[in-house]
């Protein structure tokens, strides 16, 4: 069982498509997802999998970088700060990954990886 702090500043999480970011100690992350608290339960869920020595999700692939460093993080009993930076009505959702890209110029991640053109 995952502690019930291993996320600062969790609110109502909205079904809605939207942008966020993810705060883990001096890293960070911004994604994009169709719906938000699907999103961070699939985090939660590749935590209890690297707990429980599970392999991930995708056949092949190893854990992505800001899922090791939520590991870290929570193995250091820190917590990882979730925040909601834009939520996407339905008829812009086509502009999701631009929407992506302009947070990503603004936070300038160091968990997102190579940025693709």
């Amino acid at each position: 069982m995952l502690r019930s702090d291993w996320i600062e500043n969790l609110i109502e999480i909205p079904s809605s498509p939207g942008i966020y970011l993810w705060q883990v100690a001096e890293d960070s992350y911004v994604g994009k997802t169709m719906n938000l608290k699907r999103r961070v339960r699939e985090y939660r869920g590749n935590l209890v999998a690297q707990l429980t020595r599970r392999d991930y999700h995708i056949v092949g692939r190893d854990f992505r970088p800001v899922h090791k460093a939520m590991l870290k993080c929570y193995e250091a009993e820190a917590a990882a700060k979730f925040s909601i930076l834009q939520l996407v009505s339905p008829d812009e959702i086509h502009r999701l990954r631009e929407f992506e890209r302009s947070w990503i110029d603004v936070y300038q991640p160091t968990l997102n990886g190579k940025r693709r053109q």
